[in-house]
């Protein structure tokens, strides 16, 4: 993982922290309100961290090229010095990457369900739908942390596939199908989706076309979902 060319990085950055504290220093602030023996080794880490995380998280730099290096130690110099956004957009870039990956998750589960429903046995059903409730929860409950748009329409489109699965499934397993997307739609609901609410609450009207039986489930799971989404709507 540490060779060379990362260790210069992962230095020019500490250098790019010194100059930070020095250019606090010099216009009077205090950075941590710590003293300089406090202060300092923590822009030197940071400035360090922040370089690393900028030239292989996200600019995802070449550093085999020696021709190039002294450009990327630049830049490593740069993230140094502005280290707190540099390590905000790789937070950011890391939760993005997650998130995109739980999406992922909810879609292969969506995927698994369909044919669960077309070949599988109830009992098997069941236990997809309880599968795709919870990775498809967990895919909803990363959109208020997700600022990049892109994953954010992966993640609702993801989770749509995922509901409209689900509604399927509702022909074989309708009480288990009717629990998931109620599981589902209080998360979206938490989150203040409303395009993934939305389509949860239209899917258990469906079910509600689809299993007359289980009909007095579904609206109560509707009504259940509407109750949290009306404080978030008055926010």
């Amino acid at each position: 993982m540490f060779n060379w060319p990362s260790i210069r990085v992962a230095l020019s950055g500490a250098v790019g922290g010194l100059v930070f504290w020095v250019l606090m220093r010099i216009t009077g602030v205090n950075p941590f309100g710590w003293r300089w023996y406090a202060g300092i080794p923590t822009s030197l880490l940071l400035g360090g961290v922040a370089a690393f995380l900028g030239v292989y998280l996200i600019a995802n730099s070449d550093t085999s090229q020696a021709a190039e290096l002294k450009h990327t130690l630049a830049f490593a110099l740069v993230c140094g010095i502005v280290w707190s956004p540099v390590i905000d957009a790789a937070k950011q870039t890391a939760l993005g990457a997650f998130a995109a990956k739980q999406a992922d998750s909810a879609k292969d589960s969506a995927g698994q369900l369909k044919q669960e429903v077309a070949q599988g046995t109830p009992t098997k059903v069941e236990q997809q739908i309880a599968k795709t409730a919870q990775t498809t929860s967990e895919a909803v409950k990363s959109l208020p942390a997700v600022t990049n748009n892109d994953v954010k329409e992966k993640i609702i489109s993801d989770s749509q596939d995922a509901v409209a699965a689900l509604v399927d499934a509702s022909q074989k397993a309708p009480d288990a199908s009717i629990k998931a997307l109620s599981t589902i739609g209080k998360e979206a609901a938490a989150s203040g989706n409303p395009v993934v609410t939305r389509s949860i609450l239209d899917g258990l009207q469906t079910v509600q076309t689809k299993s007359p039986a289980s009909a007095a489930k579904a609206e109560a799971a509707r009504q259940e979902i509407l109750t949290g989404a009306a404080p978030q709507a008055r926010q």
